[in-house]
C-alpha cells in the first residue's frame, strides 16, 4: 500500500482519495477534468491540468473515474443528427 500512499500524495491525490471513501459519482470531478482538458492528437487520451501539473488518462481510466460510458462506437452504429436546433437554441449562427 506503500504505493497508493504515494499516490495519494502527488497531483492526482484528489481522485484517489475519493476512491478510498467509495465515492461514486462527483459531477464537480468530472466537470473539472473537462474543463481543464489540454488539446491532445491522441484522441483515445485525455489529458487534464490538476494543480497545474499535466495528467493523462486513457479512456477506459477517464470512464471509470467519472461513470461515463467511453466504449468505442460499434462499426454499424449510425449518427444522422441535426444539430441546427440545438445551435439554434444557444444562439450559435450555423451557416
Amino acid at each position: 500500500m506503500r504505493a497508493w500512499d504515494e499516490v495519494k500524495k502527488s497531483s492526482v491525490g484528489a481522485i484517489a482519495k475519493l476512491i478510498d471513501v467509495n465515492y461514486i459519482w462527483c459531477a464537480k470531478v468530472v466537470h473539472y477534468l473537462l474543463t481543464h482538458q489540454l488539446a491532445t492528437k491522441k484522441n483515445y487520451e485525455l489529458w487534464s491540468l490538476i494543480d497545474c501539473q499535466p495528467i493523462r488518462l486513457s479512456l477506459l481510466e477517464f470512464g471509470n473515474i467519472t461513470g461515463l460510458n467511453c466504449e468505442a462506437f460499434k462499426a454499424a452504429d449510425s449518427f444522422d443528427v441535426d444539430h441546427t436546433p440545438f445551435w439554434s437554441e444557444m444562439n450559435v449562427p450555423t451557416s
